[in-house]
């Protein structure tokens, strides 16, 4: 880092804290009545009889899809392997102020090495470069950061009770627009072709494009979501899709997600469906394709998709049978036209608040970046030249030869 603030010392973490991992304990050795929180990989993962840690730590995810991200832990608590320890010379550094710099002042995605298993070593973490404030000018630091984000995390809570509030707004909307009145027929009787699932096909270099399931977005079909499969076009021809098809997702880890749908809106080029999805293929003279996009999503279809979703292995799916049996209302078309063009300009209305909380979240997120930004290049609070520099208190360590790792209970990794 260069510019430094006047007092500041740039140097490297394994010059000012202890780095090291835990032993992991396996799920069996927790215990639901166990006095003491097991703090992992990604956070409170159970609880256990005894604790390693005397007082809250730093620690770095060190493993895992978590890879780098940085916590402090409970007092009081075991931690796994999974986490690797940052515990610094208190003297020079405090465990609040190093917790904030490792957020916003040091590279750890470069630390990270491995695609299939990311991890963090204490070799690779050792040498990452930190910037050291004055031991007085750290305090009044940590205490701003924390004022200013104590302030986003208020602001944050309130966002998202009204993002909370606006899912109930749209599903109002989708259930009180579906309460008339109305005939109800099986969804197997309203089609112009029978249901269909999908082809699986691996991804290749050269083939045919076939969506993924990722396309199933907000109640259509994002026809930009796909991979090239290893197959022909003639062999995709009875898979490709056509204007109007609705698609189901035959399964999801989740009973909320389990068959939902999205519909083709737009004249695709040509594009196959995979496996993970059931074509429908609404007849025009009973039910238009923009009235099925938005039922599909009303509570009155969710009740009865997660009544006839099964589970296998923690995944939910649905099949072409119990979606053939799936009762929908069925108004004539011109209520169907008017309670289509109803229901979009009240979902629209509820989609631009949705929006604008979802920008102001980001907003929020992108303060918290710049407030560390500013924290450790000197901005965020003024210098007192009385502070003693940093540099004194790392030659005074250093001059001592004090270790600084700190007395531990059994059982953890050096």
């Amino acid at each position: 880092m260069s510019g430094l603030p006047k007092g500041w010392v740039e140097t490297t973490l394994g010059n000012v804290a202890d780095l090291y991992q835990p032993k992991t304990i396996s799920k069996s050795e927790m215990c639901e009545t166990g006095e003491f929180q097991v703090f992992g990989a990604n956070g409170i993962i159970g609880r256990y009889t005894d604790f390693n840690h005397q007082d809250s730590e730093v620690i770095i995810t060190c493993r895992g899809a978590t890879c780098g991200s940085v916590s402090m832990t409970p007092t009081l608590c075991w931690i796994t392997g999974n986490a690797m320890v940052v515990h610094p010379d208190e003297s020079i550094m405090s465990k609040r102020y190093l917790y904030h710099a490792l957020k916003g002042a040091v590279d750890l995605r470069s630390t990270i090495s491995g695609s299939a298993q990311p991890q963090i070593t204490r070799t690779s973490l050792s040498p990452s470069r930190i910037p050291i404030a004055p031991r007085a000018e750290q305090d009044r630091i940590v205490a701003a950061i924390e004022e200013q984000f104590s302030r986003l995390d208020a602001a944050e809570a309130s966002l998202r009770r009204a993002q909370r509030n606006v899912e109930r707004m749209r599903r109002a909307v989708l259930a009180s627009a579906f309460e008339g009145d109305w005939p109800t027929k099986p969804l197997g009787d309203l089609l112009s072709a029978p249901l269909s699932n999908g082809r699986s096909v691996p991804t290749a270099v050269a083939g045919f494009p076939v969506l993924r399931l990722t396309a199933l977005r907000n109640r259509r079909i994002d026809l930009n979501e796909r991979k090239i499969g290893a197959w022909t076009r003639t062999e995709a021809l009875p898979f490709l899709v056509k204007r109007g098809d609705f698609f189901i997702a035959r399964g999801n880890g989740s009973l909320a997600l389990v068959g939902r749908g999205g519909l083709v809106d737009t004249e695709p080029d040509e594009v196959a469906y995979p496996d993970t999805m059931i074509r429908v293929r609404a007849d025009a003279k009973y039910l238009q394709g923009t009235f099925l996009r938005l039922i599909w999503d009303s509570p009155q279809i969710r009740r009865q998709l997660e009544c006839v979703a099964r589970t296998t292995a923690g995944i939910y799916k649905v099949n072409q049978k119990d979606l053939g049996e799936i009762e929908l209302p069925v108004p004539p078309l011109n209520q169907q036209h008017e309670t289509v063009a109803q229901v979009d300009q009240q979902l629209s209305l509820v989609g631009s608040i949705s929006t604008a909380i979802d920008h102001s979240l980001t907003r929020s997120s992108h303060l918290r970046r710049s407030i560390l930004q500013q924290a450790f290049t000197g901005q965020l609070v003024p210098q007192d030249p009385n502070d003693e520099p940093a540099s004194v208190l790392l030659e005074r360590i250093a001059s001592s030869q004090v270790p600084v790792r700190p007395v531990r209970k059994r059982g953890t990794v050096q």
